[in-house]
């Protein structure tokens, strides 16, 4: 278990460091071939991440979704008017595409393909949920990736 978090720990560590250089100079990512290569992939859907947060009416932060009130909810609960970064592909995409849209996020965040092939699913949702919630995180960056990474 202590290496389970030990390993967490420094994948979220490197997360971290990757995101904050993409925030210093989006220019200095380099090009990552998984990375480009999904970004080919069609995943067909009736509505994307991106036009789910289309305002920063529609985001939040420290919640997966909220209601009109601000009360947390899971991102399918009818009730939910805002959705953070996760909460909108949970909401948008089905399970069995889930994983590749969360893919597409993390590499567009400067995350390597080594990097994403040492991650699993709960690794992933552990880093988008801290990207999402950092203070220094605006609903502008978030809408932007999202945009970028076409999910």
């Amino acid at each position: 278990m202590a290496r389970r978090i030990t390993r967490l720990s420094l994948i979220l560590a490197f997360a971290r460091k990757r995101i904050e250089i993409f925030r210093k100079n989006p220019e200095t990512r380099r090009s990552q071939s998984i990375c480009n290569w999904m970004k080919t992939r069609d995943l067909a859907h009736p509505m994307k991440a991106h036009e789910l947060l289309n305002s920063p009416e529609a985001w939040c932060q420290e919640s997966p979704a909220e209601d009109r009130e601000g009360n947390k909810l899971q991102p399918l609960d009818p009730r939910a008017v805002k959705w953070c970064a996760l909460g909108a592909i949970q909401r948008t995409y089905p399970a069995s595409q889930r994983g590749e849209a969360m893919d597409r996020l993390l590499c567009e965040l400067s995350v390597s393909a080594q990097g994403l092939a040492e991650m699993n699913k709960s690794d992933k949702a552990c880093s988008l949920m801290e990207w999402n919630d950092d203070r220094r995180t605006s609903f502008l960056e978030v809408r932007r990736i999202l945009l970028l990474a076409d999910i």
